[in-house]
């Protein structure tokens, strides 16, 4: 999409509510900091201990189809990944897979989108 606009309106019950280059809205967005996880498979104790750790109240989880390992998908305002290391360390829990992301355009204008509308 970057590559298609030169600037992006959003427009959220007939008011525009954003009005942005492409590139000022994914520096907008910097806050927004993206965290796949992939553990292996937690108790139930282990699951809300991590997530109330985290602060978090509704990150995305899945577990894979052999049930050995569960994902988590976490947005944050913060870098979370040093903690989540520590955390998930201390815990005794086996890391597979990790990795961080940079907001996309998408992911940034939906992030934009909530902050200005709430």
């Amino acid at each position: 999409m970057e590559e298609l606009c030169d600037r992006i309106y959003i427009i959220n019950k007939g008011k525009v509510i954003l009005h942005e280059t492409p590139e000022n809205i994914i520096k907008k967005a910097a806050n927004h900091h993206y965290l796949d996880l992939v553990v292996e498979k937690l108790s139930n104790e282990a699951e809300i201990k991590i997530k109330k750790a985290l602060g978090l109240k509704n990150a995305q989880m899945h577990t894979n189809s052999s049930e050995q390992e569960i994902g988590m998908q976490i947005t944050s305002s913060s870098d979370l990944s040093s903690y989540a290391i520590e955390l998930l360390a201390n815990e005794n829990i086996k890391v597979i897979r990790m990795e961080t992301k940079k907001p996309k355009l998408e992911d940034a204008i939906l992030a934009l989108a909530e902050e200005k509308s709430a």
